[in-house]
């Protein structure tokens, strides 16, 4: 069969050890070069010299590889051996012509172990990558010859489950052009589990452009769901919040997927409760939230924590209303000071020195619920910690605190305060901790400290 000609691609998986895994910084020290630089080959970036051997090494490694070929190991083992000898010296080696003859002598010997054992398949993804690798180069070297497409498709026949060779097949299939394959079979890795590699997982990240791309690559599971959700949003927000509906539709169908499987008995209690905790304060959506609420609130009902299945009930019937929040550090004069600082989402501690966290409640909303929740154990704020406050301009404030109604929950270990004033029209609330007290545990990110639920009338919500 004919080798197809090919872009040399980004990075090579590595299935035969640590030697040959080299190869992935070859290929990434080729990815900037142009179409014109590539057809002249090979120079490995200055990152990889510490890795070259000299040429006495060379020859001793490629004389102890032939001779365990010939007598001290299994053939196939000693195949591999020798593939990996001859991928070093490629990647240290700087003459184009000496660097494609190594890579051709590795490819011969991977293809050699595939003879031996025709059934492996990730002998065949290798030989499938280093072929790729080589483009329309041809080798004089047995087993060097064929479509790298073809074994591709044998590898994944041989073990559809190998997490291994379905992200090696990825990569191939991401640079003969099919990025739609290769988030595909990125799918089927994911679905299957496992931890991957921190070049693993940016690769992952870099095959998603589009909410599209996130629901063919992310499976609509936990933890998975959660796990890339978190993923963007650390890495990158703007990127996160225009993929928000796409993870939000996931999280729905991962909620609805375990309470199914929690109701037919197939996972325990613990690890669906374990499920929607790992989402909860974490939703990518209104839709998203709404279904966690509802599926916790008759959760937390089985589980006999009525009060939690009681406030959740209830939150579920409202919306998470768009607020621009801000904090105050020792907040001594909270009648009189004004909030500022908007908009700043920065990890903020409730339970020091007076502070007080505020927000502001756009026209078209009323507040029904204050919601202050900690990420992490803490004391639980008692009624006389807690003040409310509520203003129309931000610089003349009343006291609601005693017509406040609060309860406190504890939701895998940490504190969660729920505030409902009796009078709620006012634009501008703050929420202070009454006390000079400096136990700086009760902390969140201030998005996630601080959320407010109730009734909108806005056309267009946030998160929507």
């Amino acid at each position: 069969m004919r080798v197809s000609s090919i872009a040399i691609p980004l990075a090579l998986i590595v299935l035969c050890g640590a030697a040959l895994s080299s190869l992935i910084e070859l290929r990434s020290s080729l990815a900037a070069r142009s179409a014109e630089e590539e057809s002249t080959l090979y120079s490995a970036n200055d990152g990889v010299a510490a890795a070259r051997l000299t040429s006495a090494k060379a020859e001793e490694e490629s004389g102890r590889a032939q001779a365990a070929t010939q007598l001290l190991w299994p053939r196939t083992r000693s195949f591999v051996h020798l593939a990996r000898v001859y991928n070093s010296l490629a990647l240290g080696e700087d003459n184009a012509q000496k660097k494609i003859s190594y890579l051709c002598q590795s490819l011969s010997a991977i293809g050699a172990a595939v003879k031996h054992e025709p059934f492996n398949s990730r002998y065949l993804i290798n030989w499938a990558n280093l072929r790729q690798l080589l483009g329309g180069m041809a080798c004089s070297e047995p087993y060097t010859t064929g479509a790298f497409g073809a074994v591709t498709q044998l590898a994944l026949e041989r073990n559809p489950t190998d997490t291994r060779v379905l992200y090696a097949a990825a990569l191939v299939y991401y640079w003969d052009s099919n990025a739609a394959r290769s988030r595909e079979l990125l799918h089927q890795m994911l679905q299957l589990g496992g931890k991957l590699s921190a070049g693993q997982e940016r690769f992952v990240y870099s095959t998603i452009e589009s909410e599209g791309d996130v629901s063919a690559v992310v499976p609509a599971r936990f933890p998975q769901v959660v796990v890339w959700s978190s993923a963007f949003r650390t890495i990158d927000l703007v990127r996160y919040n225009a993929f928000r509906g796409a993870f939000g539709n996931l999280e729905v169908q991962a909620v609805e997927a375990s309470a199914g499987e929690y109701d037919r008995g197939r996972i325990p209690s613990e690890l669906h409760q374990q499920r929607l905790l790992s989402l909860f304060g974490a939703e990518s959506s209104e839709a998203s939230r709404v279904t966690l609420d509802t599926e916790f609130s008759r959760f937390a009902v089985q589980q006999r924590q009525r009060d939690l299945a009681e406030y959740l009930g209830e939150r579920a019937k409202l919306r998470e209303l768009t607020i621009l929040r801000a904090s105050l550090e020792g907040d001594t004069r909270p009648l009189r000071s004004s909030l500022s600082g908007w908009g700043l989402d920065e990890p903020t501690v409730f339970d020091e020195f007076y502070r007080s966290v505020g927000f502001y409640v756009p026209d078209g909303q009323e507040l029904t619920y204050v919601q202050l929740a900690s990420a992490t154990g803490a004391e639980m704020p008692s009624r006389a910690d807690v003040r409310l406050l509520a203003s129309a301009d931000n610089e003349n404030w009343i006291d609601l605190t005693e017509e406040l109604q609060m309860r406190s929950f504890l939701v895998a270990g940490a504190p969660l305060l729920v505030l409902r004033p009796k009078h709620a029209v006012f634009k501008y609330w703050k929420v202070q901790f009454a006390s000079p007290e400096r136990r700086g545990a009760f902390k969140n990110s201030l998005a996630r400290l601080v959320r407010v639920f109730g009734v909108s009338r806005l056309a267009v919500e946030e998160g929507m």
